[in-house]
């Protein structure tokens, strides 16, 4: 860890959370591939964080996942996305490897994801990127 990062809120075998110095971001490091169960438990962690903190952004650093079958993906569309899109959050920066582009549906993703918008509520707003460095910005 170093000196601009803060403690972690959540540690555990797949991911490490932390608060960013401007209360309004939560960062999110995936340590290792999880099952499909902890990658949906983890998710549903991190959506609690979220609402609690009620952070306007998101910075994932997903390298560590090297893949996500088609199930997860569509779990995602349909029950990740509509639970995210309750809460503060209005930018979601997420860093993959270049594998997990390849393989995953990005494009369905993104869009499903900025596809909640309504009169009373923002789209969140969903960037893909292969390192942290543009993802920080």
């Amino acid at each position: 860890m170093t000196e601009s990062e803060t403690p972690a809120i959540l540690r555990n075998d797949y991911l490490e959370i932390q608060l960013g110095k401007q209360a309004d971001v939560i960062s999110v490091r995936w340590l290792r591939h999880p099952t499909s169960d902890e990658f949906r438990a983890n998710n549903y962690l991190l959506a609690d964080l979220l609402m609690a903190y009620e952070c306007r952004r998101l910075l994932s650093d997903a390298r560590a996942i090297l893949y996500l079958e088609l199930a997860d993906q569509h779990w995602l569309m349909e029950q990740l996305i509509p639970l995210l899109s309750s809460t503060s959050l209005e930018l979601h920066a997420c860093v993959v490897s270049q594998i997990s582009l390849e393989l995953m549906d990005t494009d369905r993703l993104v869009k499903h994801s900025s596809g909640y918008a309504s009169p009373s509520r923002k789209a969140i707003e969903t960037r893909l990127f292969l390192n942290t460095s543009p993802a920080r910005a």
